[in-house]
């Protein structure tokens, strides 16, 4: 019986809000991001959310963290209930639920500014291993943590234009108004491009492009035509399918793997479980990704980094 009276109030409950943002709800001043949009959303950006299908919590769907962290502002110290912030870091930053949201509300950057105002004591645990992976401040600034990035930038330099071999890295130390450019990659090379070739041949190659990187970077076309020339040399390459969930984060390209190490290795695992059916193993196009879907992934399953030689 009680399935029932959710099967009638979920579409009621959906309906409802529609109702609410077509006609009632008018944001005051002009606003065109205000988090309380959030409140009153229909909530399309829940099953768009890949940390969101990953812990099947609700409480991390991007609304309810967006809500979350609007009655905190409103209300200090009674949004969290008296409970630490955890659901702010529950964030990839991939940006999808921005691609599904009604009012376009840039999620990831609002959580990721709010971070370094609502500190998490999980946080401090992880803050060693950060320190080794971390070159210029991007994973400190992606935690809160901005004295920490800063330092790390100035020891980095910035004077004079630096290279770096991580995508994310430039896409960072531009931000910060550092001159970065990208190392000549390895794959412009041709005798790299064609080690790399010879590698994945004779198998079919699942095609994993970070989606921080593609909409961080705008690298989509980048990519595609990378990915067509692979094809035209004879590398047999397939794109991931397009599911009813379409979750296709791994979630392993910043901070959020090691905060959240067991929803991280369900997200490449998912990745890899919807289309193993159809390859033999992963090519994917970040490297820290590829660390994250070799240890999720075990040795059974080949995994190559498009940047190898």
């Amino acid at each position: 019986m009680p399935l029932i009276p959710k099967i009638v109030s979920t579409p009621l409950k959906w309906a409802s809000k529609q109702l609410l943002n077509r006609t009632i709800l008018q944001f005051p001043k002009g606003e065109v991001h205000p988090d309380i949009a959030c409140v009153y959303c229909p909530e399309l950006c829940r099953f768009a959310c890949p940390t969101a299908v990953a812990s099947g919590n609700d409480a991390v769907t991007p609304s309810n963290k967006m809500a979350l962290l609007y009655k905190e502002k409103r209300w200090p110290g009674r949004g969290f209930s008296g409970a630490e912030p955890w659901p702010l870091f529950d964030c990839t930053g991939c940006g999808r639920c921005t691609e599904y949201c009604k009012y376009e509300m840039p999620v990831a950057d609002r959580l990721f500014e709010a971070r370094a105002q609502y500190a998490w004591s999980e946080v401090e645990r992880v803050l060693p291993q950060i320190e080794k992976l971390d070159r210029v401040g991007d994973l400190f600034d992606e935690l809160g943590q901005l004295d920490r990035a800063a330092q790390k930038r100035k020891e980095f330099g910035g004077g004079a234009s630096q290279k770096v071999e991580e995508p994310r890295e430039l896409f960072f130390l531009k931000r910060s108004g550092v001159q970065a450019e990208l190392r000549a990659d390895s794959i412009l090379r041709q005798a790299a491009f064609d080690d790399l070739i010879k590698k994945c041949a004779g198998k079919r190659w699942l095609v994993h492009e970070s989606v921080w990187l593609s909409r961080r970077l705008s690298r989509f076309e980048e990519v595609a035509g990378w990915v067509e020339r692979a094809k035209q040399a004879g590398v047999q390459l397939v794109l991931p399918f397009e599911h009813g969930r379409d979750c296709i984060d791994c979630g392993g390209e910043g901070a959020f793997r090691l905060l959240f190490s067991e929803q991280a290795r369900v997200m490449a695992r998912d990745f890899w479980e919807r289309d193993q059916h159809r390859v033999d193993g992963v090519l994917c196009m970040s490297r820290r990704c590829t660390e994250h879907f070799k240890q999720s992934l075990g040795g059974d399953v080949p995994v190559v980094y498009w940047g190898e030689n």
